[in-house]
């Protein structure tokens, strides 16, 4: 009977972990802006559609990637299935540590994105918009 239990209970582990694999994808994608500087960081976050980009924190997924001939990568696992908006900023003034997000001059976007599966979403340098 012990054993049986045994084996029900590591068949119900193995389900759980391969369902919650299932149910992450990854976010991934590329910033590009010529007029920044290498070494530059950018700094993302995802929020739910009903949250707005100034809410402060780092929404529910986020990271930091660094601008190398004016692109830069970055990948997000274990996202969700969901409805975000993705809000992006290029910290052009090195910053973020002190004011804890975008100040005036720095680059920022934001853009809509539904994950279902693997997801690519760029910013195109058009998308960027300097910040007042």
């Amino acid at each position: 009977m012990r054993s049986t239990l045994l084996v029900i209970l590591a068949a119900l582990v193995a389900l759980s972990a391969a369902v919650i694999a299932a149910e992450s994808h990854q976010l991934s994608g590329t910033f590009s802006h010529s007029a920044v500087d290498d070494g530059v960081n950018a700094y993302f976050k995802l929020v739910g559609s009903d949250e707005a980009c100034t809410d402060p924190g780092p929404g529910r997924y986020a990271g930091q990637t660094v601008f190398s001939q004016g692109e830069a990568s970055y990948v997000l696992e274990g996202v969700a299935a969901g409805e975000y908006t993705g809000c992006f900023f290029i910290d052009s003034d090195d910053n973020v540590m002190e004011t804890q997000g975008p100040t005036s001059g720095d680059y920022g976007a934001m853009k809509k994105v539904t994950i279902n599966e693997d997801t690519t979403l760029d910013v195109t340098e058009a998308e960027w918009g300097q910040i007042p």
